[in-house]
């Protein structure tokens, strides 16, 4: 899983790996959550993958858009919601 450190005074790095540490780029082959259901797809394009600070901390906005096997475009914006396979 991913953490998020909250108390960090500097901005913290982009999410760079998924959270089995294989390295996120466009065109790769990965399993993902779509409405509590685990679909395959492949990353189309990434977004988002930065680091906002507002209100005392630091909040990630990312997103990855992939496309499913039946063609459909997903928006997954939480870095743990997907593995690349």
């Amino acid at each position: 899983m991913i953490h998020r450190n909250s108390t960090m005074e500097k901005q913290p790095e982009p999410i760079k790996r998924d959270s089995r540490g294989t390295e996120i780029a466009e065109g790769l082959r990965v399993a993902f959550n779509r409405s509590g259901d685990v679909a395959i797809g492949k990353i189309v394009r990434v977004v988002k993958n930065s680091w906002k600070y507002s209100t005392w901390r630091w909040h990630l906005t990312f997103e990855i858009h992939i496309e499913g096997e039946d063609g459909r475009i997903s928006k997954v914006k939480n870095p743990n919601s997907f593995i690349i396979i």
